[in-house]
């Protein structure tokens, strides 16, 4: 008697990155100017230059955004359009596809901050440790080629590069304008490239992780 063949294939370790294309929505200038007027505040300084970040010859204004900025209307109309609904649509993919964050769940912001990038400033190669994903809005971004201003993901899996003519590449970038929103892996590496020219790029970032139901019960692995 013959059996039943069953055949199962599954995603396992996926690095799932969502992006969100809004536009140059009213939001926009005015963030850019209320960070770009924190310079001249003698009570906010310079993190770039205070500590040890990966962004160099960049400004990034020292306090936590979400905090500092909680009862700023503009601010309150970008967290309400941008923020939260991609957020959570973010969440709503992730589980199709990977199975958490389970049914449920929440976020929680850790911290957040903004940087801007004169002509020449990058930020190196790093990672967010201890969160489940990085939301990063580009405020403003200059026009420029290629691959200027882009940011690039350098692959979790190196192992899975090589040889590089029959499996996965070593890093993927993207290339964002102003208004675009990317939710990733906090655990990927990733850099962003200077850009060389007039104007100054913009971002505000955010660190997420995912609070499960408080009955929420871990399955057994075996």
């Amino acid at each position: 008697m013959n059996k039943e063949v069953k055949v199962q294939t599954s995603v396992i370790f996926p690095s799932i990155v969502s992006q969100t294309e809004f536009g140059d929505i009213p939001e926009n200038n005015y963030l850019f100017d209320l960070v770009s007027k924190m310079k001249s505040n003698k009570n906010i300084s310079n993190k770039c230059e205070v500590a040890d970040t990966t962004t160099f010859s960049g400004y990034q204004p020292d306090i936590m955004l979400h905090e500092y900025l909680k009862d700023d209307p503009v601010w309150k109309s970008f967290l309400n359009k941008v923020f939260v609904p991609t957020l959570n649509q973010h969440m709503n993919a992730h589980r199709q596809i990977a199975g958490f964050p389970v049914p449920g769940s929440s976020f929680k912001v850790n911290s957040s901050w903004a940087v801007i990038y004169p002509e020449k400033a990058y930020q190196a190669p790093h990672f967010h440790r201890d969160m489940a994903c990085v939301f990063t809005y580009y405020v403003r971004v200059p026009k420029s080629r290629p691959p200027q201003n882009a940011i690039t993901f350098i692959n979790p899996n190196l192992a899975s590069t090589y040889p590089t003519q029959k499996s996965f590449p070593y890093d993927h970038s993207i290339i964002p304008i102003t208004g675009t929103n990317l939710i990733f892996p906090a655990n990927i590496q990733h850099f962003a490239h200077p850009h060389f020219g007039e104007g100054e790029k913009m971002i505000i970032v955010f660190d997420i992780t995912f609070e499960p139901p408080k009955d929420y019960i871990s399955p057994k692995r075996f």
